[in-house]
């Protein structure tokens, strides 16, 4: 993953919480500057992590392409990648101050997401953890 070494344990989504981010702004504005995909998706699964705070796997459906630097993203083409996310029940004094989490609950099929990806080994990653929910999708929950 060509952002690994920049991301060394930082997720944060855009636009969420209160948490205060440990880089500056302009770092992340470059990682969505520089991701080769720029995606809206809309939810079609989400598996939640076993524990309260953990990392959700979130299959989607492209709905639009912002930007595709790799040129082999359509709309309709179906997309896999995960997400820190933490259910309404995490334990507030175990959450990590520098990670902006995605809530679990917020998660359902339907739901449009603003992604920045790349892609690696396993299909897709996101940059930065660069991800926020940005409408309610067309199918419903």
């Amino acid at each position: 993953m060509r952002n690994a070494g920049i991301a060394a344990g930082l997720i944060v989504g855009l636009g969420a919480g209160a948490a205060q981010a440990m880089m500056p702004p302009e770092v992340y504005e470059q990682a969505r500057a520089s991701a080769p995909l720029h995606l809206v998706v809309e939810i079609v699964a989400v598996e939640p992590a076993d524990a309260a705070i953990g990392t959700c796997s979130i299959d989607a459906v492209v709905v639009e392409t912002l930007r595709d630097a790799t040129g082999s993203v359509d709309a309709g083409d179906p997309v896999s990648f995960a997400v820190d996310c933490l259910r309404a029940d995490a334990d507030p004094n175990m959450i990590p101050d520098c990670v902006i989490f995605q809530n679990v609950e917020a998660l359902l099929a339907g739901v449009q997401m603003d992604v920045y990806l790349d892609t690696d080994l396993f299909g897709y990653s996101l940059v930065l953890g660069q991800a926020r929910i940005v409408a309610p999708g067309g199918t419903g929950a």
